[in-house]
């Protein structure tokens, strides 16, 4: 596109009314090199394979033909089919969100409680409040553990009086 400028005369005219000249420069520099890349790809001409193959997608797009190898029939004549087909790809796509959302990456030598664990870690809301009481719950609980040992070690150890019968 070499007279890009033709093509947004009216918002360069804007531009240049209310910019000083280095930003004006800026915008249009941009505006040059982005259109730049973004007609890059048509610079070349298509290959023998690409128009051989976007004239068949056209020709089945004129004659109607979308070979689905029988999918959509079976999702209009069965409705069990359709609802076991719109919850699966409904819980693909929350997986692959949750996934997405979380960058949570896994490794196929990961124990299956390592990733549970971190699947629980990341789904959870955690704020600091909530992270500093349960420190101090687990803290209590082990403090309470180490208390009960430590009294049973206290105890003397008595067996019971048993009388064995011969």
């Amino acid at each position: 596109m070499d007279s890009f400028d033709i093509f947004f005369m009216d918002e360069l005219l804007e531009a240049l009314n209310s910019l000083d000249t280095q930003e004006f420069g800026d915008i249009f520099d941009n505006l040059e090199r982005g259109i730049q890349k973004a007609t890059e790809y048509f610079t070349n001409n298509p290959t023998e394979v690409e128009i051989k193959y976007t004239e068949e997608l056209q020709d089945d797009f004129n004659n109607s033909n979308f070979n689905d190898f029988g999918l959509s029939n079976l999702l209009t004549q069965n409705a069990n089919f359709k609802q076991e087909f719109d919850e699966f790809f409904i819980h693909q796509q929350k997986i692959e969100g949750l996934f997405n959302k979380l960058d949570l990456k896994t490794h196929p030598n990961m124990k299956m409680d390592l990733k549970e664990s971190k699947l629980r870690l990341t789904s959870l809301q955690i704020d600091k409040e909530s992270l500093q009481d349960g420190l101090e719950k687990i803290r209590s609980q082990r403090c309470n553990s180490k208390n009960i040992l430590h009294e049973i070690k206290e105890k003397p150890f008595v067996l019971p009086n048993i009388q064995i019968f011969r």
